[in-house]
């Protein structure tokens, strides 16, 4: 998991130097620990940055 989501992180750095309203959506969902809903995010996420 963590190695994965170190990988993730550069996609989302990528969007959010795009999209900075992103950034608070992603520390949002960070801090409820919301793990399938990170999930998900991260494969909507990665279809965006392909």
């Amino acid at each position: 998991m963590d190695g994965k989501w170190r990988t993730d992180s550069r996609a989302f750095m990528r969007l959010y130097r795009n999209n900075p309203g992103l950034y608070q959506f992603h520390l949002t969902v960070v801090q409820s620990n919301a793990c399938p809903v990170r999930q998900k995010i991260s494969g909507v996420l990665s279809r965006w940055t392909d």
